[in-house]
C-alpha cells in the first residue's frame, strides 16, 4: 500500500487522457518499487533518453555541418581531410559535450582557447607523454627498434625515424614513435644511421 504522500505524488506525476488507454497504469507499475535510496521517488519512465534521435532531425544537423565544415576549409584555408583526423573529431566531441551543458547560452568564443594557450599545453602533453614512454620503456624486457626513411613528395626533404615495437598482454602488437628528424646524408649507410640515432640522445 502506498502513504497518502505517494499518492499525492502519483496523482501529480501520471496525468491520464482517453488516448492513452492503460499505458498510465503501466508507467504506474513501472515506477512504484524504483526508489532511491533516501526514499525519494524517481522517474525513469516520462523521457526519451538522448540516445533515441530523430533520423530526420540528424539529417538536418548533418548538412548544417558540411556546410559549416566547407565555410571551415574556405575561411581557414584547411584540408577538406582535416574533418577526418582523429584530432578535429576528438575537439568536435569535446564541443559536444560542452554543448550538451550548456547549451546556446555561452559564445563560442569563451570556449575556445586563443592560439598562444594551445602552443603552450602542447609542451605540456610532450612533457607528461614523455614520462609515460620512459615508464613505459622501463618495464619492457623484449622489444624491436626499427628505422625508417622517406622523402617528403612536395617539399623534397628527407626524414629518418625510429619506432619501437613490442608486444603488450592486453593490447597486443604496439609501435611508438620515438623521433623523427630530417635527415641529410647522402646514403642510407649504417654509420650514417648510427649517427641519425646518437642525435636523438
Amino acid at each position: 500500500m502506498h502513504s497518502k504522500s505517494e499518492i499525492e505524488q502519483f496523482i501529480k506525476i501520471l496525468k491520464w487522457k482517453a488516448s492513452d488507454g492503460t499505458n498510465c497504469l503501466k508507467k504506474h507499475e513501472n515506477c512504484k518499487d524504483k526508489r532511491s535510496s533516501n526514499g525519494q521517488q524517481q522517474i525513469l519512465r516520462f523521457y526519451k533518453s538522448n540516445d533515441n534521435f530523430n533520423i530526420k532531425h540528424l539529417k538536418l544537423m548533418k548538412n548544417r555541418i558540411i556546410t559549416a565544415a566547407a565555410e571551415l576549409s574556405a575561411l581557414d584555408d584547411r584540408p577538406f581531410i582535416a574533418i577526418e583526423g582523429d584530432g578535429f573529431k576528438n575537439l568536435a566531441q569535446e564541443l559536444m559535450t560542452v554543448g550538451r551543458v550548456f547549451g546556446k547560452s555561452v559564445p563560442v568564443e569563451l570556449i575556445l582557447p586563443h592560439s598562444t594557450t594551445v602552443s603552450r599545453e602542447i609542451d605540456k602533453i610532450y612533457e607528461r607523454r614523455h614520462e609515460q614512454l620512459i615508464s613505459l620503456c622501463q618495464t619492457l624486457t623484449k622489444f624491436a627498434v626499427t628505422v625508417d626513411f622517406w622523402t617528403e613528395e612536395y617539399t623534397g626533404v628527407g626524414y629518418g625515424g625510429v619506432t619501437l615495437h613490442f608486444h603488450h598482454n592486453k593490447f597486443g602488437l604496439q609501435s611508438v614513435v620515438l623521433a623523427c628528424k630530417a635527415y641529410h646524408e647522402p646514403a642510407q649507410q649504417s654509420y650514417n644511421i648510427r649517427k641519425l640515432q646518437m642525435t636523438y640522445y
